[in-house]
């Protein structure tokens, strides 16, 4: 439902007072899986993402994030917990009235 964070710690477990780009890449039963949105950068150490989406309804994703920026020594990476995408609340449609007798080639009547 909602947008991902991440906190991007120094090794004494303090969040990072630079500006870090963080990436993600989605992962549907470990295969790289198609994900609209993009990059952004920390503010007080934490990437807080706003435009990512997966459109195909499934189970088994999984987000893996990483740093861009190498200023924190090696480029860690962080995975969510495996979650599932449900398909979004649409219109449905439902027959409320069937159509009386009609002919071959003839309006339905009203």
């Amino acid at each position: 439902e909602g947008q991902p964070a991440v906190t991007v710690s120094d090794a004494g477990g303090n969040p990072v007072a630079v500006a870090v780009l963080v990436s993600v890449t989605a992962y549907q039963d470990a295969a790289p899986h198609p994900l609209d949105g993009s990059p952004v950068f920390t503010a007080n150490g934490v990437a807080s993402f706003t435009d990512l989406a997966i459109s195909l309804v499934g189970a088994g994703y999984t987000l893996s994030f990483s740093l861009t920026d190498t200023c924190c020594g090696a480029a860690p990476t962080a995975a969510s917990a495996p979650f599932r995408v449900a398909p979004r609340g649409s219109a449905r449609l439902t027959e409320i009235d069937p159509p009386g007798a009609a002919r071959g080639g003839e309006a339905f009547g009203t």
